[in-house]
């Protein structure tokens, strides 16, 4: 590093304390596991792995900071101890109405602060996916009967 005076001489020697502005959030990532779950209305666990780095803080602090559902849930239907704190464990009900295409997605957000108060989110999520092979039994016995009924009136 080098220093300047106030008449732009170069300093040879300084002493004194430095200080280095830390305005870059934490890079935070996370990945849940399972992350697809079948249909079978029990609670499955689920794990966080979590990969965080900071320029300056080695071990920036994680919080666990919401679960949320694309589709109305019940009360228990996410069993997880106290939010907003560091919790890499919890359990989600294996369900969903039936109303959407997609399934029930929980979507699970984590926040990452370094010691100079700079923050980052990452969310990642587990799908309870709408189970299709109903929906294709029906619509193969449909067509069964369409052909059925073709050759019938032969």
């Amino acid at each position: 590093m080098s220093y300047w005076d106030s008449s732009n001489n170069k300093l040879k020697y300084v002493w004194g304390t430095v200080e280095i502005a830390d305005t870059t959030p934490p890079a935070l990532s996370i990945a849940l596991t399972p992350n697809v779950l079948r249909k079978n209305k029990k609670y499955i666990p689920i794990t966080t792995t979590i990969t965080v780095t900071d320029d300056l803080d080695p071990q920036p602090d994680i919080k666990l900071v919401s679960i949320t559902a694309n589709e109305p849930i019940e009360a228990d239907d996410i069993k997880v101890g106290q939010l907003f704190t560091d919790i890499r464990q919890f359990e989600l009900k294996a369900d969903h109405d039936g109303k959407s295409h997609a399934g029930r997605i929980y979507t699970v957000t984590y926040l990452a602060t370094d010691g100079s108060g700079n923050q980052t989110e990452a969310t990642a999520t587990v799908t309870v996916p709408h189970d299709r092979r109903k929906h294709e039994e029906h619509r193969n016995k449909d067509e069964k009967k369409d052909g059925d009924m073709k050759e019938g009136g032969r």
